[in-house]
């Protein structure tokens, strides 16, 4: 859910910086969810065709 997902990124205190096509997100080296949050983010742009 995407709602999890904002909760999730909010409570890490991840860093956003918009771009001028893009979003680029600062995340912390201990993030507990890594893996998972860099599997669904590289997916997004296929999603989204």
């Amino acid at each position: 859910q995407f709602d999890t997902l904002r909760l999730r990124l909010i409570k890490l205190a991840v860093q956003v910086e918009t771009l001028k096509k893009s979003i680029r997100l600062h995340l912390p080296r201990s993030m507990p969810d890594q893996v998972i949050l860099r599997y669904a983010l590289a997916r997004l742009p296929r999603l989204l065709v």
